[in-house]
């Protein structure tokens, strides 16, 4: 049960050792964190984390990178929702830091 004036979340997000995307899921005023719930971190795949590791440098295509990062961020609020037990449909908002 959520109090009143509060609203789940899940937040996605990566830190700079690139190892992967890590989610949560957050209740929050909507302005401040008020608890962390169940968590889950999601590896990046070896090639993707190599790339991402080249960027801005790299030549790679950018609009590609960006679909796999995406597609992989769908994939960690998945698996969060499958690890630990949480239902991401009742959850009306994600956000990415």
């Amino acid at each position: 049960m959520i109090a009143p004036g509060r609203f789940r979340a899940i937040g996605l997000m990566s830190g700079t050792s690139m190892d992967g995307i890590d989610a949560a899921v957050l209740e929050t005023d909507g302005e401040a964190h008020l608890t962390i719930g169940p968590h889950a971190s999601t590896r990046y795949p070896a090639d993707l984390r190599r790339t991402l590791l080249r960027l801005p440098s790299s030549s790679a295509d950018m609009t590609s990178i960006e679909r796999e990062v995406t597609d992989l961020q769908c994939q960690a609020v998945w698996a969060l929702s499958a690890s630990r037990k949480v239902n991401a449909w009742r959850i009306p908002s994600v956000g990415l830091s």
